[in-house]
């Protein structure tokens, strides 16, 4: 176990409850593509709760008391999206480094030289300005 001085701070209920509020209002943003009272209805599913619930809870009404379940559900799913997003993200960067790749060797084909490996090139665009401003030509 970690002494005191090192340990996180405790979160309280309220900054907990806040939390998974935000949590809940970014899961409606992201099902909002259907309309809002259905993104309502689409994350109360996901999560177990109720349409009515879940607009009392992201409207902050003292009547939408939070358990525990009801709060682990929220942090899955919210956890699940990013996920889902972050996958996503990292495909589409892959996707566009394959592509990136592909075009920047069917270049150097099209001109009839190999792919440079970087000292090659760095070397060659240091000897090239140099011979730029011998010959009079550097900007």
């Amino acid at each position: 176990m970690r002494p005191n001085s090192e340990r996180e701070r405790s979160m309280s209920v309220a900054e907990a409850t806040e939390d998974i509020r935000g949590m809940a209002e970014h899961l409606v943003d992201v099902h909002m593509n259907r309309g809002r009272m259905t993104a309502y209805d689409d994350v109360a599913k996901l999560t177990c709760t109720s349409a009515a619930w879940l607009r009392k809870f992201i409207g902050r009404r003292p009547d939408a008391s939070l358990s525990f379940a009801t709060a682990f559900n929220i942090y899955a799913q919210y956890h699940r999206i990013c996920d889902l997003i972050d996958a996503r993200a990292d495909a589409e960067r892959d996707r566009a480094d394959a592509l990136l790749r592909k075009r920047t060797h069917e270049n150097f084909q099209v001109f009839g030289s190999p792919v440079p490996r970087v000292a090659q090139t760095t070397a060659g665009a240091e000897m090239g300005a140099a011979d730029r401003v011998h010959d009079g030509t550097q900007d």
